[in-house]
């Protein structure tokens, strides 16, 4: 469906390693927590979306029964067709990003427990949160006869919002389950992140879990 590719973000050890390892543990607690949002991951998903007649678009998916309403909008559109000239095609690459983060505001004390060297850490589940449409297609192709009006900035930018919608509905329910790889990903990177950090505080024994 979509192409994505990662790119790193997100700082952790400078928060943690600028405070005293013999600090008491609601230190460790309060400087986790006032780090706020702790960005992991930053990608971007692509989709081609085309603009075109609609008696050139595809009336049915493989395998639809055809019904009066399928069959009535053929009638019309190919009389549409023979009224007309020439055609319109504009096929254009629409972007959207992300990022994938962990909320370290809603850590609680009770998510943080120690003894002696030994400490186990709670942290939220990381989010994955969509930045915003992209309504400045990249022009794959474009081709209007002489004798049709232009693909006008209005259409563009239906076709944006409906690929962009489009685009985030396969990319949550993708069947290769890309939107669970990277949650997985994001999560075993906070995890190492994390065990680095505590490692160096002077835990032995770090169990860390992702709620």
């Amino acid at each position: 469906m979509a192409k994505y590719s990662v790119i790193i973000g997100g700082i952790l050890s400078a928060f943690l390693l600028s405070c005293n390892r013999s600090q008491p543990q609601p230190d460790l607690y309060q400087t986790i927590k006032d780090i706020n949002e702790l960005q992991l991951t930053e990608f971007s998903l692509t989709k081609t979306v085309t603009i075109r007649d609609a008696y050139d678009e595809d009336l049915e998916n493989e395998g639809d029964k055809e019904n009066l309403y399928t069959y009535v909008k053929k009638i019309s559109h190919a009389a549409e067709k023979k009224l007309k000239k020439g055609n319109r095609v504009g096929v254009y690459g629409i972007s959207r990003d992300y990022k994938v983060s962990i909320d370290l505001s809603q850590l609680t004390p009770e998510d943080i427990a120690t003894s002696g060297n030994n400490i186990t850490l709670s942290l939220p589940d990381v989010t994955i949160t969509a930045l915003g449409d992209n309504l400045q297609p990249e022009v794959y192709h474009e081709r209007v006869s002489i004798w049709r009006s232009d693909i006008a900035l209005a259409e563009r930018e239906q076709i944006m919002r409906k690929g962009s919608k489009k685009l985030e509905q396969e990319f949550r329910e993708s069947s290769d389950s890309i939107y669970a790889n990277i949650k997985n990903q994001a999560r075993l990177k906070a995890k190492n992140w994390f065990y680095a950090i505590l490692k160096d505080w002077g835990y032995d024994q770090i169990n860390i879990q992702i709620k």
